[in-house]
């Protein structure tokens, strides 16, 4: 896929890797274990895949690389101490990883995530969710 991005004039440093739940996982794993210099890294309900905290599964450096985790807070498939040990295991390749917990029934309908996003992309966040339940009366 790169290599037709570069073919394009596009490089890694200006494409964020984006994925929900499995596609979480696949988009984690390939960064962990290739590494390089992306503009982010989103990945909602999903965390790395197999052991965790390994030199050999997950060594690519990811420097300065701003990441996004978000889990909810009451998902049985995704546990909240496996989200945090994907954010620990990115922060020591160099990552910039930030860990958000969702409430809304799926992340991208969560303020909280939209705002990190739109930050990620240089954007101001919108306003804070009791702003928004106010207006929408």
């Amino acid at each position: 896929m790169f290599e037709r991005l570069d073919a394009l004039g596009i490089n890694r440093n200006q494409v964020v890797l984006c994925g929900e739940m499995q596609g979480a996982c696949v988009v984690l794993d390939y960064v962990a274990r290739r590494g390089g210099h992306y503009a982010g890294v989103i990945a909602l309900g999903g965390t790395l895949l197999g052991p965790l905290r390994s030199a050999i599964h997950h060594d690519g450096p990811m420097r300065g690389v701003p990441v996004i985790l978000g889990g909810a807070h009451d998902d049985p498939w995704v546990p909240r101490s496996r989200v945090e040990a994907t954010a620990e295991v990115l922060t020591a390749l160099g990552a910039e990883a930030k860990v958000l917990w969702f409430h809304a029934p799926r992340p991208e309908l969560d303020v909280d995530v939209i705002n990190a996003v739109r930050e990620m992309f240089g954007k101001r966040p919108k306003g804070e969710r009791s702003e928004r339940l106010e207006r929408g009366r």
